[in-house]
């Protein structure tokens, strides 16, 4: 398996992603499973940045379905619980919905 060379791209700062693309099957002995894999990520990288966005939305939607699979750290567990502390200790002080998104659009 070649793992310094990504068919069909041209940068080689690419390299290091289809590296980690080829870890994906490192358990799996399957020679033909991880040269797949790796083709994938290579035609992937391939795509115009726009579909690649577009897919990156696809592949956050299909993770953030599940939360429990994305374990808060200690440091975002004792974020969230603070900022619930004070939301609680004073509720008034928050913004509605609407009022944010009016802030978001005069942003230029």
């Amino acid at each position: 398996m070649n793992r310094g060379n990504c068919p069909g791209v041209s940068n080689p700062g690419y390299r290091n992603v289809v590296q980690e693309a080829s870890k994906f099957g490192a358990c799996n002995r399957n020679a033909e499973a991880v040269q797949k894999k790796q083709q994938l990520v290579a035609e992937i990288l391939a795509l115009p940045i726009q579909e690649r966005i577009r897919l990156v939305g696809a592949i956050w939607d299909s993770i953030s379905v599940i939360p429990e699979v994305l374990p808060l750290t200690q440091w975002q567990r004792e974020e969230l619980d603070r900022r619930l502390a004070e939301f609680e200790a004073d509720a008034e002080t928050g913004s509605t919905l609407e009022d944010v998104f009016a802030r978001i659009r005069r942003v230029p």
